[in-house]
């Protein structure tokens, strides 16, 4: 291997630290298409429906449109605003049990579909970094 290559290798083994400052607005974005779409279905972060409404339609298929997804160097926020922010804690009133709660974000444990999307994110970007040089 040539100093030229050696150094190009050098230098794309620098940049790899600033994979994830690089990936964080495309991982913002992704998360946020993969709740908006369960959303959208009536599912819960986790894949499991939501309570139907009292007509029996599927309740806040438009909860997408209220989930804000923010990057700032290597961290991602996701938020919830508007009248489903009180569906996803629950402080709304439903039946005669009380609150009903209707998760839209997740809470505890990473969604599956958004881990994915996360994974294909970083790959991506290593790639960039590590094969094409940029």
């Amino acid at each position: 291997m040539g100093d030229a290559a050696m150094q190009e290798m050098i230098r794309r083994l620098s940049e790899v630290s600033e994979v994830p400052n690089r990936a964080a607005p495309k991982v913002a974005r992704a998360s946020k298409a993969e709740l908006a779409s369960s959303a959208a279905q009536g599912l819960d972060p986790q894949g499991r429906p939501w309570k139907k409404t009292k007509d029996g339609r599927t309740p806040l298929t438009g909860a997408g449109e209220a989930i804000r997804a923010t990057a700032t160097r290597n961290v991602v926020v996701l938020s919830i605003s508007d009248h489903h922010a009180r569906h996803h804690l629950g402080a709304v009133t439903g039946g005669k049990k009380g609150n009903l709660r209707r998760p839209i974000l997740p809470t505890i444990k990473k969604p599956e579909a958004v881990t994915r999307a996360i994974k294909a994110v970083i790959v991506e970007e290593g790639r960039k970094v590590l094969v094409e040089g940029g």
